[in-house]
C-alpha cells in the first residue's frame, strides 16, 4: 500500500460526503485505501461513512467508534491502522479541489527522501464550500518549512499535509495530553526533515461555527496555545527556545488583556508575572512589548475608578 488517506469525521453530516467524494476521485498510478474513523458523531454522519463504504468496499475502511474517543484518540487509532508508506490527512468537513493532488505529492516524496512530508495551501470556504476569496496560508511562507518556522505558529492546514508513516511510528506521551494534534504533527515531523510546501490550492478549507477550532472561545483558544508551547518545550529543550519563550510571552499578554478587559484584575497581573517568569521576559523586553501597550489604558482606567474619593 502506497498512500492512507485518513479522514477524522464527528457531527460532519453535511459535509462527510464532498470530503469523502474528493478522495474517491482520486487519479493515482499506485495503490491507495481510505480510512475513515467516525467518531460516534451525534447525527447522520455514521449513516452516510456505511452507505459510501458499502458502495466502495474495495476502497473505503470505515472504522466506527463503540464510543466517542476525543479527537487525538481517534487519530491516534486511525494512524495505528494505516498500513500505506505515505499518510494523508483530511478532516471530514475540508475537502480536495485536485484529482491529481495525491499523484503531485507523492511524486515529490519519492523524489526527495530528505523531506519528512509535503504540503500546500487551501482556499478558504464558507459553511455551504462557497469560495470566500481567501486563502489559508500566507502568501511569504517559504517553499521549505523548518522547525523554527512552524513553532512561530501553524502556517498550513491539515488538508494538505502528506508524510512519511514510518517517522511517526513512535509517538511521544505528551502528544496524547494536547487537545489538537495538526501542529504537535508538524513539529514531529519536523524534528526529523523538512516539509515542503506549494502555493498551490488543491484542498478546501471550510469555516463554519462548527469547526472545532473556530467554535472556541478566545480564551480557551489562548490556552491551547499555551499547553501546545509548553509540550514543545519540554520535548525539544534547548532547540527553538527562545520562540517559544517569546510566543509565550505574547500569549500571556493576550490573555492579561483579556481579563482586563473584564474586570478581572487579578488574572491580568498573574498572566503579567507569567510574561516575566514562564517566557523569560526580562522587564525591559516586556515594557517594549505591543501587547503591553495595549494594557496601559485598561490599567490606568482601573487605577482611576479604584482612586478614593477626595484624593490627588
Amino acid at each position: 500500500m502506497k498512500v492512507s488517506v485518513l479522514v477524522k469525521t464527528f457531527n460532519h453530516e453535511r459535509y462527510v460526503e464532498r470530503a469523502l467524494q474528493s478522495v474517491l476521485v482520486q487519479q493515482a498510478d499506485f495503490p491507495w485505501e481510505l480510512l475513515v474513523a467516525e467518531d460516534r458523531s451525534e447525527d447522520r454522519t455514521r449513516d452516510l461513512v456505511v452507505a459510501l463504504a458499502e458502495r466502495h468496499p474495495d476502497r473505503i475502511r470505515p472504522l466506527l467508534r463503540e464510543r466517542n474517543l476525543g479527537p487525538v484518540e481517534n487519530f491516534l487509532d486511525a494512524l495505528a491502522r494505516c498500513r500505506g508508506e505515505f499518510v494523508a490527512l483530511l478532516d471530514g468537513d475540508d475537502f480536495w479541489t485536485s484529482p491529481h493532488k495525491l499523484q503531485r505529492q507523492v511524486d515529490l516524496l519519492d523524489a526527495r527522501p530528505d523531506l519528512s512530508g509535503c504540503t500546500h495551501d487551501a482556499e478558504l470556504v464558507d459553511e455551504a464550500g462557497n469560495p470566500t476569496g481567501g486563502r489559508y496560508c500566507s502568501p511569504r511562507l517559504p517553499r521549505v518549512l523548518t522547525l523554527e518556522r512552524v513553532l512561530e505558529g501553524n502556517p498550513v492546514p491539515a488538508c494538505g499535509l502528506v508524510f512519511r508513516r514510518a517517522l511517526l511510528a513512535d509517538l511521544p506521551e505528551w502528544f496524547r495530553e494536547l487537545s489538537f494534534t495538526d501542529w504537535s504533527l508538524h513539529v514531529l515531523l519536523l524534528e526529523r526533515g523538512p516539509i515542503a510546501w506549494e502555493p498551490r490550492c488543491d484542498a478546501a478549507y471550510r469555516r463554519h461555527a462548527g469547526g472545532m477550532w473556530s467554535s472556541l472561545s478566545a480564551r480557551r483558544r489562548l490556552a491551547l496555545q499555551t499547553e501546545s508551547y509548553r509540550a514543545f518545550a519540554r520535548h525539544l529543550g534547548g532547540r527553538g527556545v527562545r520562540i517559544v519563550r517569546r510566543r509565550l510571552a505574547r500569549l500571556h499578554l493576550e490573555s492579561a488583556l483579556l481579563h482586563a478587559r473584564n474586570g478581572e484584575r487579578g488574572a491580568m497581573r498573574a498572566d503579567i508575572r507569567r510574561a516575566l517568569t514562564d517566557a523569560g521576559w526580562s522587564a525591559p523586553r516586556l515594557l517594549a512589548s505591543r501587547s503591553l501597550r495595549r494594557l496601559v489604558p485598561l490599567l490606568v482606567a482601573g487605577a482611576v475608578r479604584r482612586r478614593p474619593e477626595g484624593s490627588a
